[in-house]
């Protein structure tokens, strides 16, 4: 194929321009009326699909290194390396090409690398080494064909399972970087046709209007008919801003607040009323230690004398998860290295032994916060369900703490923890799906709701009540397939038509009976670990209990928190905004929908395809003047 298609889309009788969209129509496949398209309009870009290389002595040096390969050693050692050797330098085929483009897109797309890095000598001189027979697609190739073309492929691949599934709950979270641009991500979580659990980024990008909740509505509603999951949105989690939530208001669709946010603001707010004095001299000597060079110096070479790791002292950032609690671990965890270094700089401070107390106190009393935290972090194994359990969890562990001998700013602390948990989590106990969620997990069911039997009882009618219209309609075809098979049934059957019905009638089950039936059923059976995955459970016991799989499967994909929308802030856009800046908004949300989404990708890795690679490698022959000119002759069988 002509290199001037690398600059086209292919529809037959004509070609669609990759960088402006035009259509070029073309006659018996003659490229002239694209070669003259991209000349007139886009002078810039070279029609050769690849740029010419500019090389520098060093790359030239290795270019003549490699032009004339002595095989002579290879040769001598093993016959078999003359086949190795020909399929090394052979012309690449046509696929193997593609997939080494798509290999390089992905390098720099993950790595947050340039475009131009494709121009570099250095860079060339590395790929010619790896592989003399692949040239660089150019940088236009890269940013404005192949990078288009596959988010274009992949946001078409994620449209498609979108579409497939019944429902989808997404995460909503803005951002504001270094440059006071505001940003919006919004993900979609959602189970696929193998009870598998999927997490797909829809868009990250610069929010330019003002961010009010109509227009941050209107946003959100766009995306939505982009992927076409309007009419399916289960729930939408976010933090607790309230222009987010008044947005969510507005589309009226169920609202979650974030749980891992809910947790950071209880503990804020509770530090602030008790244990703040403490925190305000504990950050006042990080910043000494950090800011004095020798008092720096002196901190670490008492932690190697008292063989402690050499672990840099945390500042605690309130919008950073369990901030709080790392910095004053770690820094009682160095208590003897801190006032060593601090006594021979000779460096004033108020912290006194009540201090050294509160701060282990309280280590004691956070830690339970640290370790909730952290479970709901951790990805597909957090549901909806660990919301509940861990409220009650945290709220009975920490009351148990207020009757230990504790300071009395600690004890306040707890207390202020308690009233937190007890005000905030209260939505979250109470909500009809996170009690469903609860129940519904085969990890937890009803023991996750205590000695709250009231709160049990109700989830239990409730779920009867979701149950029996999934089992009427069982019934129903149950009944039309029976009547049909009775109907067909021999006319001498028919004088005990009359003591047939009967007896059905007495055997048959009411819907609501069924429903009890099997929802008792599950819960007589013991719980899964806490470890174990509860997907692969539902999946393996769908047929026992197939009313009750249709239900985890509209609830279970509910995240319990943002987070799956933050990090794609934290590790990727911030990472985006300070190397690559000058990126256009349109190609950074490009790039990252292709960073968070390729796992959607297939890529044919098998050995079937190393095959047909091969075949074809065979298929373009090895020029026989190269064979001759190296001494190599087959002798033909």
């Amino acid at each position: 194929m002509s290199d001037t298609w690398q600059h086209f889309m292919d529809y037959g009788r004509a070609g669609k321009c990759r960088y402006c969209s035009k259509m070029i129509a073309i006659a018996n496949r003659s490229t002239s009326n694209l070669r003259r398209h991209i000349k007139s309009k886009h002078p810039t870009i070279q029609l050769r699909r690849y740029e010419p290389m500019r090389t520098s002595p060093a790359t030239a040096k290795a270019d003549v290194e490699q032009s004339e390969p002595d095989i002579s050693s290879n040769l001598s050692y093993n016959p078999g390396n003359i086949t190795s050797f020909i399929d090394q330098n052979a012309p690449l085929t046509a696929r193997k090409i593609s997939r080494l483009d798509e290999a390089l897109l992905e390098m720099i797309c993950h790595e947050c690398l340039p475009f131009d890095i494709v121009e570099g000598d250095t860079f060339k001189k590395f790929i010619r080494m790896l592989n003399p027979n692949y040239e660089l697609p150019s940088r236009k190739t890269l940013s404005n064909g192949l990078l288009t073309d596959n988010y274009l492929g992949l946001l078409e691949t994620v449209t498609e399972c979108l579409i497939k599934t019944k429902s989808v709950a997404l995460t909503l979270d803005g951002w504001t970087n270094s440059n006071n641009a505001n940003f919006l991500a919004v993900t979609a979580h959602y189970i696929n046709d193998d009870f598998e659990l999927c997490s797909n980024l829809l868009e990250c990008f610069e929010f330019t209007q003002q961010c009010t909740g109509h227009n941050i509505a209107d946003w959100l509603k766009s995306v939505m008919l982009k992927f076409k999951i309007e009419n399916k949105i289960q729930a939408i989690v976010t933090n607790h801003t309230t222009h987010l939530k008044d947005a969510i208001d507005e589309i009226n669709v169920p609202h979650l607040p974030c749980f891992a946010h809910t947790l950071n603001m209880i503990i804020q707010l509770a530090v602030k009323n008790s244990i703040i004095s403490t925190i305000d001299e504990m950050k006042q000597i990080i910043n000494i230690l950090k800011e004095n060079s020798s008092a720096s110096q002196k901190f670490i070479e008492s932690q190697t004398k008292l063989n402690l790791p050499n672990m840099k002292l945390k500042l605690n950032d309130e919008t950073r998860w369990n901030a709080t609690f790392d910095m004053i671990e770690r820094f009682h965890k160095n208590k003897i290295p801190i006032l060593t270094s601090l006594d021979a700089m000779n460096l004033k401070h108020n912290l006194t032994y009540n201090d050294w107390t509160i701060m282990e106190q309280t280590i004691k009393v956070l830690t339970n916060f640290d370790e909730a935290t952290k479970v709901m972090l951790a990805g597909k194994s957090s549901t909806l369900s660990h919301i509940g359990l861990l409220a009650n969890i945290l709220l009975n562990k920490t009351e148990k703490l207020l009757d230990d001998d504790m300071e009395p700013a600690v004890k306040k602390l707890a207390a202020s923890l308690c009233v937190g948990l007890s005000d905030s989590c209260k939505p979250y106990i109470q909500d009809p799906l996170v009690c469903r969620a609860m129940m519904l997990d085969p990890r937890i069911k009803g023991h996750g709701f205590g000695n709250d039997t009231q709160r049990s009882e109700g989830t239990y009618k409730s779920l009867i009540e979701a149950i029996v219209p999934l089992k009427s309609d069982a019934t129903s075809v149950l009944e039309a397939a029976e009547q049909n098979s009775f109907v067909s049934q021999s006319h001498q059957e028919s004088i005990f038509d009359e003591f047939i019905t009967n007896v059905r009638r007495t055997q048959n089950r009411t819907p609501e009976l069924e429903a009890k039936l099997e929802l008792d059923d599950y819960l007589r059976l013991k719980c899964i670990e806490l470890s174990q995955d509860p997907f692969a459970w539902w999946k393996a016991n769908e047929t026992k209990f197939p009313a009750l799989f249709q239900l985890v499967q509209n609830m279970f994909y509910i995240p319990a928190t943002s987070v799956p929308c933050e990090r794609v802030f934290s590790k990727a856009g911030q990472r985006y905004c300070e190397k690559r800046s000058k990126l256009s908004p349109k190609k950074m949300s490009e790039i990252l929908f292709l960073q968070h989404n390729s796992n959607q990708i297939a890529y044919d890795d098998d050995e079937d395809d190393d095959e047909d690679d091969n075949n074809d490698i065979k298929s373009q022959h090895v020029p026989q003047q190269w064979l001759e000119k190296n001494g190599i002759t087959f002798e033909v069988l």
